[in-house]
């Protein structure tokens, strides 16, 4: 959405400092700054990633979505990029990818409000299968199937965002 460029170069002088003077006296300052910019960048391409799902680029997508999930361990919204990345691959007809991402919510984050404890990753497969195709065989396109589909992802972003607010 905006050109992160200063927030790429704020990141490479906050590190540049911490190499420079490792003894630097405001090193917790040093560190959380670190942490906002990278998280900034790394919000910057889920967004980015979220534009490619809305132009149907699905490939370019996860390619952003995955990358950001790799480069940032710490990133604090994980369970929307795998949900988002489930989806990318969905798209594709990747479906065993997709079905790996489902997991990857739950090795985060255990079961939560995103994988209940109907079946380990139950809630994740749905909410993708929500969003248009299921994870496993063919996709349904029956008007019935399909309200189900918008109601179960509405419930599923609900849960997010619950998750999100705790």
């Amino acid at each position: 959405d905006r050109d992160q460029t200063a927030t790429r170069n704020a990141l490479s002088t906050f590190t540049d400092l911490r190499k420079r003077f490792p003894d630097f006296s405001r090193d917790e300052e040093l560190t959380t700054k670190i942490a906002q910019c990278r998280e900034r960048l790394a919000e910057h391409e889920i967004l980015v990633g979220q534009f490619y799902l809305r132009t149907k680029q699905y490939q370019a997508a996860s390619n952003r979505i995955s990358r950001v999930l790799a480069e940032n361990p710490d990133y604090p919204k994980k369970d929307e990029a795998y949900f988002l990345l489930g989806h990318a691959y969905l798209m594709l007809e990747q479906r065993q990818r997709a079905a790996d991402a489902a997991p990857g919510i739950q090795r985060t984050f255990g079961l939560t409000a995103v994988a209940d404890a109907r079946t380990e990753g139950g809630a994740v497969a749905e909410a993708l299968e929500a969003r248009g195709t299921a994870v496993a065989g063919e996709p349904r396109d029956d008007p019935h199937h399909r309200a189900l589909q918008q109601k179960e992802c509405g419930r599923a972003r609900e849960k997010i965002a619950r998750h999100r607010s705790h």
